[in-house]
């Protein structure tokens, strides 16, 4: 398909094959992460999917880059919500590891919700590839807002990290939201 056509003509133009490694990674990325999600929420807007996706998985990771509308979605639900922005104390490397021993401690308490709970933010995508385990992943891939250029690689680079676990992750399914429409606008207006 068009990722094999692109790969090759980068191998015959000897320029582009020389600097081949720094722009295929990022293409491939993506490619691999976009052809397993599953866009289930075609025709429906964002806060009717999402009540759909919550009744019907209880361990739920929303990944994207920045400005995707992550934290505005975990908003909607009716659980327990972890944000990995409220880690940003902890040096980069640390915060996987909290994550991860946090929603330990949530399922292990029998006051919570148990393992009814949700984890946002562009650290998901690390956190899901040193050993988090959930059932159903979000993919909030396009920003709502345009992104500066640290932004835009922070983007690249969690599309980068979530092919990697995806390729181990087979059984796990992806989801991607469907965009944002009028109807949620209104909505996020009025509450």
């Amino acid at each position: 398909g068009l990722h094999a056509r692109v790969l090759q003509d980068l191998d015959l133009c000897p320029v582009l094959s020389a600097v081949r490694w720094w722009l295929v990674a990022p293409v491939r990325a993506v490619y691999c992460v976009l052809c397993r999600v599953r866009n289930h929420g075609d025709g429906m807007n964002r806060k009717a999917w999402f009540a759909d996706v919550l009744k019907r998985y209880n361990r739920i990771a929303i990944v994207g880059g920045p400005r995707a509308g992550k934290t505005a979605l975990a908003r909607l639900a009716d659980r327990h919500v972890i944000h990995t922005d409220d880690y940003r104390t902890r040096s980069w490397e640390a915060v996987p590891h909290a994550v991860i021993a946090d929603i330990r401690d949530l399922e292990a308490d029998s006051l919570s919700r148990g393992n009814r709970w949700i984890i946002e933010g562009v650290q998901v995508a690390r956190a899901l590839r040193k050993g988090l385990e959930v059932d159903v992943v979000l993919v909030l891939n396009e920003p709502l807002e345009d992104l500066t250029t640290r932004q835009e690689g922070m983007r690249k680079g969690v599309m980068t990290v979530l092919a990697s676990w995806f390729a181990d992750h087979k059984d796990v399914p992806i989801m991607q939201a469907p965009p944002v429409t009028d109807i949620d606008k209104e909505e996020a207006q009025e509450s």
